[in-house]
């Protein structure tokens, strides 16, 4: 019996090891690592993205997705409403949002998951959501979305994004008919790795001209610094470099 109950255990213990590191997204962007230590933070593994969620601010903190161009075009535009991840227990707080300027802000865009009725629902999770000035989500960020995707179809590459909201003190918020709270990020990042190619931009949280793009590209060094995250810890990347946008 003894041995039994220490079989049981061993076998529980090897399920959470592999369900917890079953993230394809996050694994085939190399990892990452917290430069100290986080709490109420929940690792999110989907079919068509993997997130780290804050669930003390109701917001994604890094989410990791692929962009494939046999994924990017099909029937299904946009088939999903907002809705809570069934991964977390978290409360619906997306009412925050109504009248505020803010829009409800894809991290992983729904216009990225066309072929996949079940993958474009998920893009309408809780989880991949984060207040984002209507200018800003409907124009710079929109424009660079459109541009990968555009990049993908021409060139016939998988590429891998991380991307995620910025946060600089003092954090402003947004407040729930329930009495949760959103926290504003400042501004966004997005990582852009083909190959040996990578991209990485920065931008604030405001209304900025689309053509201004290309002005926003920084290091990952400069990310990481800011987000407080060692990325892509198992791949050999030159983070220090700042390489111009071909977008």
């Amino acid at each position: 019996m003894f041995r039994f109950i220490i079989l049981f255990i061993s076998m529980f213990t090897l399920s959470i090891s592999a369900n917890a590191t079953n993230c394809e997204f996050i694994n085939s962007s190399g990892g990452y690592q917290f430069n100290t230590p986080r709490t109420s933070i929940k690792q999110i593994c989907h079919i068509g993205y993997d997130v780290l969620y804050n669930e003390k601010i109701h917001d994604p903190i890094l989410t990791f997705y692929n962009v494939d161009p046999k994924n990017v075009v099909g029937r299904y535009k946009r088939v999903g409403s907002f809705r809570t991840d069934p991964s977390t227990r978290d409360p619906y707080v997306l009412d925050a949002y109504i009248h505020t300027g803010y829009d409800r802000g894809h991290i992983a865009p729904a216009g990225i998951f066309r072929r996949d009725r079940a993958i474009n629902i998920e893009s309408f999770y809780q989880t991949n959501m984060t207040p984002q000035l209507a200018n800003f989500n409907r124009g710079i960020w929109k424009r660079l979305e459109t541009k990968v995707r555009k990049y993908v179809i021409k060139t016939h590459h998988v590429v891998h994004v991380v991307a995620g909201p910025i946060f600089t003190p003092p954090t402003k918020v947004l407040h729930d008919p329930q009495g949760n709270v959103v926290d504003i990020p400042s501004g966004f990042f997005k990582i852009i790795i083909d190959g040996p190619n990578v991209w990485a931009y920065k931008f604030e949280n405001k209304r900025q001209h689309s053509k201004n793009l290309p002005k926003m590209v920084t290091s990952i060094d400069a990310i990481e610094s800011l987000i407080g995250v060692n990325l892509f810890t198992k791949l050999n990347l030159n983070e220090s470099i700042v390489v111009p946008s071909p977008f």
